[in-house]
């Protein structure tokens, strides 16, 4: 087994507490998807300053991911004009901002595309929040035809 790194997100700029659940899933799902960890001790390690409704939030998030990711990259390669990069963060990111929007309950689509949106602003830069923002609005537009 591996144990999970803290490599995955270096910015200068705080992280906003908004965001907090949602980067410590980021960290905790490239930690086992791409890195062979558990998701309990990743959580610990990335979720360890989260109260217990962000951790119960961000443990949530990362399990629907982890269980649905096949179905998530068949839709991110859909929809994405080049592919990103197994492991980086824009493509967490729109992972982890799809599960909300299709496999998370009480979770509005508004919601978690405005979510996914400033996690990529944060992490990518500007031009990776206005992909993240089509891609996600182009899901949601969906779920609100199909729902």
């Amino acid at each position: 087994m591996s144990h999970p790194t803290r490599h995955h997100v270096s910015r200068r700029v705080p992280l906003p507490p908004e965001l907090r659940a949602r980067m410590a899933a980021l960290k905790t799902f490239n930690a086992v998807r791409y890195e062979g960890a558990f998701m309990g001790e990743a959580l610990g390690v990335f979720g360890q300053h989260l109260d217990p409704r962000d951790r119960a939030f961000a443990h949530a998030l990362v399990g629907a991911a982890v269980r649905h990711a096949g179905a998530v990259d068949a839709l991110l390669s859909r929809w994405m004009s080049r592919p990103l990069d197994a492991g980086s963060n824009a493509r967490a990111v729109l992972h982890l901002g799809l599960t909300q929007m299709l496999f998370l309950d009480g979770v509005a689509p508004h919601a978690a595309v405005d979510t996914t949106v400033a996690n990529t602003l944060f992490l990518e830069g500007t031009w990776s929040a206005v992909s993240a923002n089509n891609i996600a609005r182009l899901d949601a537009m969906s779920i609100e035809i199909v729902g």
